[in-house]
């Protein structure tokens, strides 16, 4: 049998050819592990910032009314959550309501507020577009994280007014 014949018919470039079939499968699946990841991040991240004003407004943290502070003191309810967040999130993406349980005209302890943060959540990875581009739009490159915590009031907002009557989560 000449050489040449000997030489084609071995399997040496096999390896080569199915590492390099595999490929793409393998480095999506990393992509999505890595997506995976900082997508939880930022929902961990959203429910934590919503927990911790929830908190700090049941003990009677103040509003903003219109001055989104989270270095002043005292901080803001929407201060608090923005700082909770790493500032990831803006003050305009917290919500705050008050529900009223308690009878009377003002809110005492026993009524709840509620905070809702929501962020919106763009891709980290080219998997976003790439999946949207194959789903002709169908799969968003970009998502909405939303939480919402509740907690009865310890004692009543000192400054009531603009306070917001809102539904619980």
């Amino acid at each position: 049998m000449p050489r040449s014949l000997r030489l084609a018919s071995g399997d040496d470039g096999q390896a080569l050819v199915e590492t390099v079939l595999l490929f793409p499968f393998l480095l999506i699946m990393v992509l999505v592990l890595v997506e995976f990841g900082f997508a939880f991040n930022a929902f961990i991240t959203v429910n934590s910032a919503s927990a911790e004003a929830a908190r700090y407004a049941a003990v009677g943290g103040p509003l903003d009314n219109g001055l989104c502070s989270p270095t002043a003191s005292p901080a803001t309810i929407e201060g608090v959550a923005v700082r909770a967040s790493g500032d990831s999130i803006d003050c305009a993406d917290v919500d705050v309501t008050y529900t009223k349980y308690m009878p009377g005209a003002q809110y005492v302890r026993g009524d709840a507020v509620t905070v809702r943060v929501t962020r919106t959540y763009a891709t980290v990875t080219p998997l976003g577009e790439l999946f949207s581009a194959f789903s002709f739009g169908t799969f968003p490159a970009e998502m909405t994280l939303s939480a919402c915590s509740e907690a009865r009031l310890e004692r009543g907002p000192a400054d009531q007014s603009g306070l917001t009557t809102g539904s619980s989560c």
